[in-house]
């Protein structure tokens, strides 16, 4: 089932999308009659490339998402109870060659940081690092984790689950430390935190949130800013992940 939802979550993003008008237009044009068809789905596909690519479109899409809880600005604030700081996996490379933090894509480094960030304010609480890899031996709970110690946090208060695979197995093993009603912090990025915290209270935790970082601030770009980019192309697949995660999760009754 997994890889069956990596495949078609994969599909449904702008550029397979974009890539498929485009490649059905050209076969139509080449390859049979239907001229007016194949030229139609050939500006479509252009078309679309080009909104999706526009940051103000991104910006528009993800930020509802971002914007749904606050960052914890001064942890200090927090629940004195908290005992559990839960970090969510992200991306990681298995590259021994390079330095801990190498290994992180860009969202599991700024998870990574702000777990440290708020266990360094919140003396005694530990981090749960979750996360698989796709090789042996290897995860993104780990390679999170080594950067937490890299940056000199002690061994005893980091803890790893390197079997989830999705954020749905990452609540489970959550729940197999944290008892419900146990305040804890679930950090993970902005735009992710909407569905990760439909997918711990639907099983009976109550996290609190805790944004690590964002792609829209809100505020206004530079005049080349707002030129079609890779970046905005990046933060719709983003925000069409999240949504139609949140709509499978609804639909298949998970939340």
């Amino acid at each position: 089932m997994f890889p069956i939802k990596q495949i078609l979550g994969g599909l449904i993003m702008p550029l397979p999308v974009v890539l498929f008008l485009l490649t059905a237009g050209l076969v139509l044009l080449w390859a049979t009659s239907r001229q007016l068809l194949g030229r139609s789905l050939i500006l479509t596909g252009i078309l679309l490339l080009f909104l999706v690519s526009l940051p103000a479109v991104g910006d528009r899409l993800i930020l509802p998402l971002e914007e749904e809880y606050p960052h914890i600005i001064e942890p200090e604030s927090v629940n004195s109870e908290v005992e559990w700081i839960v970090v969510l996996g992200h991306g990681a490379g298995f590259h021994p060659e390079v330095q801990p933090h190498a290994r992180l894509s860009g969202e599991a480094l700024f998870r990574v940081l702000e777990g440290v960030r708020l266990h360094r304010a919140l003396p005694g609480t530990r981090l749960l690092f979750t996360g698989y890899g796709p090789v042996e031996g290897f995860s993104s709970a780990q390679a999170n984790a080594d950067v937490a110690l890299d940056l000199g946090v002690s061994e005893e208060f980091v803890e790893v689950d390197p079997g989830p695979r999705d954020t749905g197995e990452e609540a489970e093993a959550a729940r197999a430390r944290i008892d419900p009603g146990e305040p804890f912090i679930l950090v993970t990025s902005a735009a992710h935190l909407p569905r990760a915290v439909l997918h711990f209270r639907g099983r009976g935790l109550d996290p609190i949130p805790a944004p690590a970082q964002r792609y829209s601030l809100d505020q206004p770009r530079s005049l080349r800013g707002n030129f079609p980019s890779g970046g905005g192309v990046h933060m719709i697949e983003r925000a069409v992940h999240e949504r139609v995660g949140i709509l499978w999760g609804r639909i298949t009754g998970v939340f």
